[in-house]
């Protein structure tokens, strides 16, 4: 039995080795999921808040944040339907623009006339 104990200290300390591991990979992957969202926070406000071009930059930084090995289902779904959404208010906003300058184009003209 006394011969036995520093192999069993051994095993004990490789299990708590091993633990410690995984508890550091999973860690590390947990602040990586963080920083993910941090930038999709970022990318979504340039999205929606943003001028044309912010809005543009934040619908291809969703875009590229959505090829990340770190989401998963759920949060690959979420996405999805965010950045369609996101890319509709970008369509209608261009749109929206497009029209006022047309008008004050218009507007203009009129009133040289």
């Amino acid at each position: 039995m006394a011969a036995s104990a520093p192999l069993a200290t051994l095993f004990a300390a490789l299990i708590d080795g091993g633990i410690a591991a995984a508890a550091l990979i999973q860690r590390h992957r947990a602040d990586k999921r963080d920083q993910w969202w941090k930038r999709a926070e970022w990318a979504l406000d340039l999205a929606i808040e943003g001028d044309l071009s912010a809005k543009f930059i934040g619908v291809s930084a969703l875009t590229q944040l959505g090829d990340s090995k770190l989401l998963g289902r759920e949060e690959e779904r979420f996405l999805y339907e965010v950045v369609g959404s996101v890319q509709d208010l970008v369509i209608e906003s261009a749109a929206q623009k497009s029209q006022t300058k047309r008008k004050r184009r218009l507007f203009r003209r009129t009133d040289a006339s």
